[in-house]
């Protein structure tokens, strides 16, 4: 596990990540925000997409709701999978409004995945003209953790896309312990009955 203090180290490390994938690449964000980090993750998705690598997609309709046609055209026409967390729809504005997907995740092969609190904006590379630059934490990690992120994520895809395609142990890669830290995924949302963050503090 490698904490990664700021935005810089954040997308550095996240970037050579995808550089190096050979299997597949799995990308989910509340805020993903047009711009030159936008255009870096475009650039290098369609690249890795064209080495045959499978690339999915899948961002919060609410949290990105900025985010253009035109951009996610583009990611569709190169072969890329697409899919929004519970689409905004007309009617359904208020039902909604509370199921947000907060997460931010990235997976590369089931070796590495990247989790914490940094979306995708520029805000945390060149900074708010109003508030500076945004401050925030991720933290890079392999071993057996990346497998319990990846079960978040496949869940996640599953209820969104409606596909159960990441159920798979394809996706689950069998890792030799790495480095002496103990890790455990907690996921946590609207929908679940149990409050299992909000209980592990107290824990």
């Amino acid at each position: 596990m490698t904490p990664l203090e700021d935005g810089v180290a954040t997308f550095d490390a996240i970037f050579k990540a995808i550089e190096s994938a050979n299997q597949f690449i799995h990308i989910q964000y509340y805020i993903f925000e047009e711009g030159d980090l936008a255009q870096r993750f475009l650039t290098l998705l369609k690249q890795k997409k064209k080495e045959g690598v499978e690339v999915r997609f899948m961002y919060d309709d609410l949290g990105s709701r900025l985010l253009s046609h035109n951009y996610l055209n583009l990611l569709k026409e190169a072969g890329i999978e697409v899919t929004s967390f519970l689409p905004m729809r007309f009617g359904r504005l208020m039902s909604s409004l509370n199921y947000r997907n907060h997460r931010k995740i990235v997976i590369v092969d089931g070796l590495v995945a990247f989790t914490g609190g940094i979306n995708v904006s520029d805000k945390y590379i060149k900074g708010d003209p109003n508030l500076g630059v945004w401050y925030d934490m991720h933290l890079q990690l392999k071993g057996p953790i990346v497998n319990s992120l990846q079960s978040v994520f496949a869940i996640d895809w599953s209820f969104a896309s409606g596909k159960d395609d990441l159920l798979s142990s394809k996706y689950l890669i069998t890792h030799p312990g790495i480095g002496t830290s103990i890790a455990q995924v907690i996921s946590s949302g609207p929908d679940s009955d149990f409050q299992s963050i909000h209980q592990l503090f107290f824990q």
